[in-house]
């Protein structure tokens, strides 16, 4: 009897022994896994936070395509880019093409007659890298025919107030026809710019002879 107690006893013993060690084996191993994932987590990429932001970020740092600059009766913001030659402009809106275009109603004096390197310069000076409010008229021949406003005022009627241009290719019923025509008799009547020439501007335009003066365009 004495001897079952006492094998019974070793038994116990060692299944208990064998469920310690195995519960230590156990604990290290969770303990050692611990401890890897704490030294990758950082390292390791997250799929669905990577995947978001691959997936965000571009689209959202695409630059937009430029669109093209439809001009309408509807004031438009712009910046005058270029002041050509010829005297048209190149305006570019927010995010559009450029467009070239040319001042409604006005014609500037001819190329190397008087008054035609000054109005040139004044225009430029006006408008080159400026902000202005560009539409057409209905009356218009294009839609590239505008009217250029900054503030309460357009371009058209300082140039013609300061003599520099006159009006041209016009039919008495656009908009601004009856503003344009009092700042073109203001001029006319003080003999300022081009009006200081006699017979230089006619009632079809300029007369290229008389404004063939040397050293004075």
């Amino acid at each position: 009897m004495q001897r079952k107690k006492e094998d019974f006893v070793i038994v116990v013993l060692k299944r208990g022994v064998v469920l310690l060690v195995g519960g230590l084996i156990v604990g290290i191993v969770l303990a050692l896994f611990n401890l890897f994932m704490d030294t990758t987590k950082y390292s390791l990429p997250s799929p669905g936070i990577e995947t978001v932001q691959a997936s965000i970020l571009p689209s959202f740092h695409k630059k937009q395509k430029p669109k093209k600059l439809t001009i309408t009766t509807h004031p438009q913001q712009v910046e005058v880019t270029k002041v050509n030659a010829d005297n048209s402009l190149v305006v570019k809106g927010e995010n559009t093409t450029p467009c070239k275009v040319k001042l409604l109603m006005i014609s500037f004096p001819p190329a190397n007659c008087y008054g035609s390197r000054k109005a040139h310069q004044a225009l430029k000076s006006m408008t080159l890298h400026k902000t202005f409010w560009v539409f057409t008229d209905n009356q218009a021949q294009s839609s590239n025919e505008v009217y250029l406003q900054h503030g309460k005022t357009l371009v058209q009627i300082q140039l013609l107030q300061q003599g520099n241009v006159i009006m041209q290719n016009y039919n008495g019923s656009e908009k601004y026809f009856y503003n344009l025509q009092k700042a073109q008799d203001k001029a006319s009547a003080d003999v300022k710019g081009v009006w200081l020439i006699p017979g230089y501007v006619t009632t079809t335009g300029y007369h290229k002879k008389a404004g063939l003066i040397d050293g004075e365009n």
